[in-house]
C-alpha cells in the first residue's frame, strides 16, 4: 500500500508544472495504460482501436464516411462535436498530439486520442 501511494504521489508532483488540463489528461491517459477504463465514454477504446485497424488495413476511407456520416446526425452528441474532426484527422494522417489540446474536448476523450497517437506512432516506427 505504500509503494502504490509513493508511485501516485510522485506522479502527482511530476505534473504540477504542467497546466491543469493537461495534467488530467496525462492522469487519465497513465491509469488507462495501467489498464484502467473510460468509464465516461467507454466506446471511445473500442472506436480507436477500429481506427488502428482501418488504417493498417489501409481502410481509411470507408471509416472515414462512416465518421463523417455520424458527424452530421443533427441528434450528435455534443461531446462528438470536438471529437469527430479529431478522429477524421488521424484517419487522414495527422499524427500530431496537439489534436489532443483542443479544451472543447472532454479530458478522457483527449487522453484517450492520446493514446491512439501513441499507437500508431510505436506501429510506424
Amino acid at each position: 500500500m505504500l509503494a502504490l501511494a509513493g508511485s501516485l504521489r510522485s506522479k502527482f508532483l511530476n505534473l504540477t508544472a504542467l497546466p491543469l488540463t493537461r495534467r488530467t489528461r496525462h492522469v487519465a491517459s497513465s491509469d488507462r495504460r495501467d489498464g484502467g477504463q473510460n468509464i465516461t465514454n467507454p466506446a471511445l477504446p473500442e472506436v480507436c482501436q477500429m481506427i488502428v485497424q482501418a488504417i493498417h488495413d489501409h481502410r481509411e476511407a470507408a471509416l472515414q464516411l462512416e465518421l463523417q456520416a455520424l458527424q452530421t446526425r443533427e441528434d450528435l452528441p455534443n461531446y462528438l462535436k470536438p471529437l469527430l474532426p479529431k478522429l477524421l484527422a488521424i484517419l487522414q494522417g495527422q499524427r500530431s498530439p496537439t489534436l489532443a489540446d483542443d479544451p472543447d474536448l472532454d479530458y478522457d476523450d483527449a487522453a484517450e486520442l492520446l493514446l491512439l497517437l501513441e499507437q500508431l506512432t510505436n506501429t510506424q516506427n
